[in-house]
């Protein structure tokens, strides 16, 4: 439990950058008006497509993303891989993701809406965001365990869909949330390539199978109710960040 939470600590610790950003005292004051300037929408409850809003999304999501690269082969070797596994028939051979890049591509955020308020729940604030992906991940993916294993490549991931992202508890200067929990209200429109198999026979049937299991997975992994949890400061407890 203690290593876990070290582990989850050190990944999201690197969000903090833009908080506390390693720059002139003019440009850290021009990055805490800027965070005010969230702040004070938030707290008037007008964030509805503003652009404040969809800075604010934007930026968490650029400081996150050099952790989620470094955070991305884990996750695919510890869940998703296994996850595939159990999924896929047994007439193909096992698959290993063998090689995970996220690329320099961020999602874009499109618009934000403002949710009522739940009394019930521990966030401070509700939002659902249009969310857009056409990014240059690359995944390089492995069949078979012997020697010469076939391998291919997922490129050209595109992604579009509505997250929920409940932010709270308020906490005192920026970023003004502990943590950020996010979600697919429903199932995106999700595609990829795969590349490398035109010289196998089994290529589109493997296609069609490999697709309708990636999909479930991520259904089952990142669509409510399922949550995935962002703290954007150490004083959050990673294993405790649920709604």
């Amino acid at each position: 439990m203690e290593k876990d939470r070290k582990r989850k600590t050190g990944f999201f610790s690197r969000v903090l950058d833009f908080a506390l950003p390693n720059n002139s005292k003019d440009e850290e004051s021009d990055a805490l008006e800027r965070h005010s300037a969230v702040y004070s929408v938030v707290s008037e409850k007008e964030l509805e497509n503003k652009p404040e809003a969809t800075e604010w999304l934007s930026q968490i999501i650029g400081v996150s993303w050099p952790a989620v690269t470094d955070y991305a082969p884990e996750v695919f070797r510890d869940y998703i891989e296994p996850a595939v596994l159990a999924n896929m028939p047994p007439v193909f051979p096992p698959v290993h993701f063998s090689g995970v890049k996220m690329g320099k591509v961020t999602p874009e955020i499109k618009s934000v809406r403002v949710l009522p308020k739940n009394p019930d729940r521990p966030y401070s604030v509700a939002m659902e965001a249009e969310i857009a992906y056409n990014g240059d991940m690359e995944v390089e993916i492995s069949l078979g365990t012997g020697p010469s294993p076939l391998k291919f490549g997922l490129r050209d991931s595109k992604l579009y869909g509505t997250v929920e992202l409940l932010a709270g508890p308020r906490v005192p200067g920026i970023p003004f949330f502990g943590a950020v929990q996010v979600a697919f209200v429903n199932p995106p429109s999700f595609d990829y390539s795969l590349t490398g198999m035109a010289k196998w026979a089994d290529a589109e049937l493997f296609r069609k199978t490999f697709r309708q299991v990636s999909e479930k997975i991520f259904n089952d992994i990142f669509v409510l109710p399922m949550r995935t949890c962002i703290p954007l400061t150490l004083s959050v407890d990673y294993l405790k960040c649920v709604s």
